[in-house]
């Protein structure tokens, strides 16, 4: 979308390309927090429980956090109109 911005009116453009990166930061949290949980499974055998589920309490607690900016941001995103027409 960046390589072609410069085809179409600025104005059009730039409120698309921020609502995209919100959409694309809210997508790579929540990609976080999967290898978040693959890497705990991995480095949990043989630690402390309660060590282990303070950690697992952290992940999951931002993971519903992620959730709902993921929301927001598609909300805003799923609005934009076609820059291109």
């Amino acid at each position: 979308v960046e390589l072609y911005s410069t085809l179409f009116k600025a104005k059009k453009i730039v409120h698309y390309l921020d609502t995209l990166a919100q959409l694309q930061e809210a997508l790579g949290e929540l990609n976080d927090h999967v290898v978040a949980i693959r890497l705990l499974e991995e480095v949990a055998q043989g630690s402390p429980p309660k060590v282990v589920a303070r950690i697992s309490e952290e992940i999951e607690h931002r993971h519903s956090t992620r959730l709902k900016k993921l929301r927001k941001a598609w909300k805003l995103f799923s609005k934009q109109k076609d820059f291109w027409n």
